[in-house]
């Protein structure tokens, strides 16, 4: 991941030295992986030790993003940054939804990975260095968030005692225990049927996304594109209904947002990939969210900016060194899309007029 604003950048490095410890450790019988190309975020804020600014939020919100029009469903989206800072906020991850970010840093990126696939897989933190963000429904069976048992690591013939700490707490030399290791187990399993049920062939489907912080409703601005459908798995607090000029319903939405762990203040997303009949599209004038306790969040939508995309007149194009430039009128789009014309894979989701 690139930051236009101030040059961040994140490597790949070896792919085997990312995944080495997550290996080891996770249950996975086979690990496949590829390099995307790099994404530009257009998150002007700088990504902060504490946080406060959310910024890694931001960026972990666009990966998800970036995972669903790709169609990536049965696949993990892990975007890697290089931070201007010696400690703190290392990684950001969803619980239970596939994308995460973390820092690059080399000492540390192996244990970074498999932290945040813990969270991908369900796991909230045990608690070892004071990390917060406890399963609110169960909870950790070991004191301090050791291991509580002896562990194994099978290629290195090395027994861990059962005070070492867990991979999902925020103490150093973790391994796994068999409560994280087995609860991963579970979800997995669930997981894969569940993606098996869901296997489909791409569609035009309409993208509807936003997250629900400090108790204030954010809906996103929607678009169209081909991908795999993706929908609530199941209904929640929380709905988007999709009206037409007349006040038709064309579809409604209700669902639970995923949480985000890793300071993540508490906040919420969701990003669903809605299969629409064109027809249906064009008539499409307004997207509202609701919640409990939080005032109604809506987007007026342009139909034709919804069917046809943006004119290719719209956005002034100019190639600077390695780099492509882009200017458009933010008023009439808030966000535009960059993806890869070849393949299709997604560049950037640009903010604010102008974007390199």
């Amino acid at each position: 991941v690139r930051q236009a604003a101030n040059g961040l950048t994140g490597t790949v490095g070896n792919m085997a030295d990312l995944l080495d410890l997550a290996r080891r450790m996770h249950p996975l019988n086979e690990v496949r992986t590829s390099v995307h190309p790099l994404y530009t975020t257009t998150t002007q804020l700088p990504l902060e030790a504490t946080n406060e600014n959310e910024a890694w939020v931001r960026v972990l919100e666009e990966i998800e993003m970036m995972r669903l029009m790709e169609g990536g469903l049965n696949q993990h989206y892990f975007g890697l940054v290089r931070v201007n800072y010696g400690s703190g906020m290392n990684g950001i991850g969803y619980v239970g939804a596939p994308s995460a970010v973390g820092s690059d840093d080399p000492a540390d990126v192996g244990r970074v990975v498999a932290h945040e696939l813990g969270h991908n897989w369900g796991r909230w933190h045990s608690p070892c260095g004071s990390p917060g963000g406890l399963d609110p429904n169960e909870a950790y069976p070991y004191a301090n968030g050791r291991i509580g048992v002896y562990g194994l690591e099978i290629d290195r013939e090395r027994v861990r005692p059962p005070s070492d700490p867990d991979i999902m707490g925020y103490c150093p030399n973790p391994w796994i225990s068999d409560h994280t290791f087995n609860r991963v187990l579970s979800f997995r399993a669930q997981a894969a049927s569940g993606t098996s049920a869901m296997a489909g062939g791409k569609q035009l489907s309409m993208i509807v996304w936003g997250r629900i912080q400090n108790g204030r409703l954010v809906l996103e601005p929607s678009f169209q594109v081909v991908t795999r459908p993706s929908l609530p798995s199941k209904p929640g607090p929380y709905s988007v209904e999709a009206t037409a000029a007349d006040g038709r319903r064309l579809f409604s939405l209700s669902f639970d947002a995923t949480p985000v762990a890793d300071k993540g203040s508490g906040s919420r997303h969701f990003a669903f990939a809605v299969p629409l009949d064109p027809a249906l599209a064009t008539q499409l004038t307004t997207l509202r969210l609701q919640g409990p306790g939080a005032p109604f969040a809506a987007v007026a939508q342009s139909r034709g900016d919804l069917t046809r995309g943006v004119r290719p007149e719209a956005v002034n194009v100019k190639r600077e060194g390695d780099g492509v430039t882009l200017q458009w009128d933010a008023g009439a789009h808030p966000m535009i899309v960059v993806r890869d014309p070849d393949t299709g894979e997604v560049l950037s989701m640009a903010r604010g007029g102008s974007a390199r």
